[in-house]
C-alpha cells in the first residue's frame, strides 16, 4: 500500500522473539517461515539458517525466499556492488572526506540547533565574559565523552566535551576550574566535591543527567536498576540531592544546569533552584563547543523539544496498555513540565498575522499558509515556527492537535520577515479500522500558529471538504 522498494531487516536476534518469548510459532523453523511470509528480507541473527528446512516442510515456498532475495539483491546492484570499481560513484570517495573540515562544521551546526534552552530566569544568559572572571564546571559529565555520543556509536579524533568546549571558548583571562563534584551512581554524599571551590567562582556550571550508563539496550546500562529502560524520568536521586546541597552552598550566585540524555528528563523541583538550564542531549563530537557558543552568546539558542516532557511518569498510562489516549502532546490532557515544541531564544518573536484560504477541499492536497513575524528582541536569531491542526466537533477519536508543518526563520533584530509554509492535507486523515483504510473527516479544521504545541499565538479556522 506504501509503495516501498526498499528492503526490511530484523533487530539483532528479534525473529527467536516469535517463538522463544512471544510463543507465535513452536520452533525456529516456523518462526523463519513467519518472517518470509510477513516480508522480512534481512535477518540480523541466526533464524534465517533454518529457511531451507522451513521450504522442506512445505511452510514456505522457495518463490517465497526469491521474492525475498530479489527485494534485497535490488538495492545491492543500485549501491553497485557487483559493479566494476570504475562504475562506481561510491568508490572514488576518498578517505579525505572522514572527519573534513566540512563534517565538523555540519556537527557543529546540528548540536547548536539541538540543543534546547529550557530556563533562562532573570536573562542570565548568556554569560559576559567581560565580568566574569572565574568559572566553575562540576560533574562527571563535564568531561565525558560518552555524554556526547550515548550509545552505538563511533568515535572521532577531535570530541569536545562541555569542559573542553567551555575551556576554549572562555578565552584568556577568564578561569575554568573544574571538580567532579559527585559520581555516577554514587549515593555516598561523603564522596561529593566541589562546594570549596564554588566559594571562589563567579558562576557555577553543573553537567548533569545520564548517559548509556543509565539508559541502552539490556544489559549496557549498568548503573540502572533494571538494566536498561528507565523505570522514572527524574535525574539520579543523588545528583538531585548534590544539586540542592550546592544551592545552599552557593547562595544567590548564578547556577546554570547542562543537562544530557537521549531520552524525557523530569526536572521537577530542580528548575526551582537553577537559574538557566540548558538540554544538550547527546550532541556529538562538537557538543562541548555548541554548548559554550550559546552559554557566550556566540550563538541564539534556537531548538525545540520534540518529546512531551512530563512532570511524573505517574502523569502517564501504564506503559503496557498500548492505547494512544494520555500519550503524547497529540492526546495528553495534562500540563506537562515542557511541552512539544517548547524551547527558550535570548531574543523575542512576535507573530504579526496568518494568511489562509477560508475554504478548500481535500483533493487539493496542500494548502499554503503564510505567517508574519517580527523581532522585537535584542539579538538576531531563529525561531522555529510551528504550525498544528485539530478538528472542530470530531465524531472519531481524534488528536487534540497534530503538528502538520515548520519552517526555521533567521530574523536580525528588528527584522520583519514573512513565510509560506505548505501544509498536507494527507495527514489529518484518521484511521477506519473496520475498512482498514484512511479516511477525511469533513468539516472545520482550526489551524494553530505558535512557537510551541502549548505556545499558540494565532489562531484561523479553515472549512474542509
Amino acid at each position: 500500500k506504501w509503495g516501498f522498494k526498499g528492503y526490511i531487516t530484523s533487530d539483532c536476534w528479534a525473529l527467536d522473539d516469535i517463538f522463544k518469548r512471544h510463543k507465535s510459532a513452536k520452533s525456529a523453523v516456523e518462526a523463519a517461515a513467519m518472517a518470509v511470509k510477513a516480508g522480512v528480507n534481512l535477518n540480523c541473527g541466526y533464524v534465517y539458517k533454518y529457511i531451507p528446512e522451513a521450504v522442506k516442510a512445505g511452510l514456505i515456498k522457495e518463490k517465497d525466499v526469491d521474492r525475498r532475495l530479489a527485494e534485497l539483491l535490488r538495492i545491492r546492484f543500485l549501491l553497485g556492488e557487483f559493479d566494476p570499481p570504475e562504475l562506481n560513484p561510491y568508490s572514488k570517495i576518498s578517505s579525505n572526506v572522514v572527519n573534513s573540515k566540512a563534517h565538523k562544521k555540519l556537527a557543529y551546526e546540528a548540536a547548536v540547533k539541538s540543543i534546547v534552552l529550557l530556563e533562562n530566569k532573570r536573562n542570565i544568559l548568556p554569560l559576559n565574559l567581560k565580568k566574569i572572571k572565574d568559572i566553575l564546571l562540576v560533574g562527571p559529565l563535564c568531561s565525558d565523552v560518552q555524554a556526547l555520543v550515548g550509545n552505538y556509536n563511533g568515535y572521532s579524533s577531535n570530541m569536545y566535551t562541555f569542559l573542553e568546549g567551555i575551556t576554549e571558548r572562555a578565552g584568556i583571562g577568564t578561569v575554568v576550574e573544574y571538580s567532579q563534584g559527585f559520581l555516577l551512581g554514587d549515593p555516598n554524599e561523603k564522596h561529593f566535591r566541589g562546594f570549596w571551590e564554588s566559594s571562589r567562582a563567579d558562576v557555577v556550571i553543573v553537567c548533569v543527567g545520564i548517559n548509556y550508563l543509565y539508559e541502552g539496550e539490556q544489559g549496557d546500562a549498568v548503573l540502572n536498576p533494571e538494566g536498561g529502560d528507565r523505570k522514572d524520568l527524574k535525574l539520579p536521586e543523588n545528583q538531585i540531592r548534590y544539586l540542592k546541597k550546592l544551592r545552599k552552598k552557593i547562595g544567590k550566585k548564578p547556577l546554570i544546569l547542562i543537562v544530557s540524555g537521549g531520552s524525557a528528563i523530569s526536572l521537577e523541583g530542580i528548575r526551582d533552584i537553577a537559574d538557566a538550564i540548558l538540554l544538550a542531549w547527546y550532541p556529538g563530537e562538537q557538543g562541548g563547543l555548541a554548548v559554550a557558543g550559546i552559554l557566550f552568546g556566540k550563538v541564539n539558542p534556537s531548538g525545540k523539544l520534540p518529546i512531551t516532557f512530563y512532570k511524573s511518569v505517574k502523569d502517564l498510562p501504564p506503559f503496557d496498555d498500548y492505547r494512544m489516549e494520555g500519550r503524547t502532546y497529540r492526546f495528553f490532557k495534562g500540563i506537562p513540565l515542557y511541552p512539544f515544541g517548547y524551547g527558550l531564544s535570548y531574543t523575542k518573536f512576535k507573530y504579526i498575522g496568518a494568511e489562509l484560504p477560508e475554504k478548500i477541499r481535500w483533493s487539493s492536497k496542500v494548502v499554503n499558509i503564510r505567517v508574519k513575524l517580527k523581532n522585537i528582541g535584542k539579538f538576531d536569531g531563529d525561531e522555529v515556527v510551528q504550525i498544528y491542526a485539530r478538528k472542530v466537533n470530531p465524531e472519531k477519536f481524534r488528536p487534540l492537535k497534530q503538528l502538520v508543518g515548520f519552517s526555521r526563520v533567521f530574523l536580525k533584530i528588528g527584522e520583519t520577515k514573512g513565510v509560506s509554509i505548505k501544509i498536507k492535507l494527507e495527514p489529518l486523515r484518521y484511521y477506519d479500522s473496520k475498512s482498514n483504510k484512511f479516511k477525511f473527516e469533513n468539516g472545520n479544521y482550526e489551524i494553530l500558529v505558535g512557537s510551541s504545541s502549548s505556545d499558540i499565538r494565532l489562531k484561523k479556522v479553515i472549512e474542509i471538504r
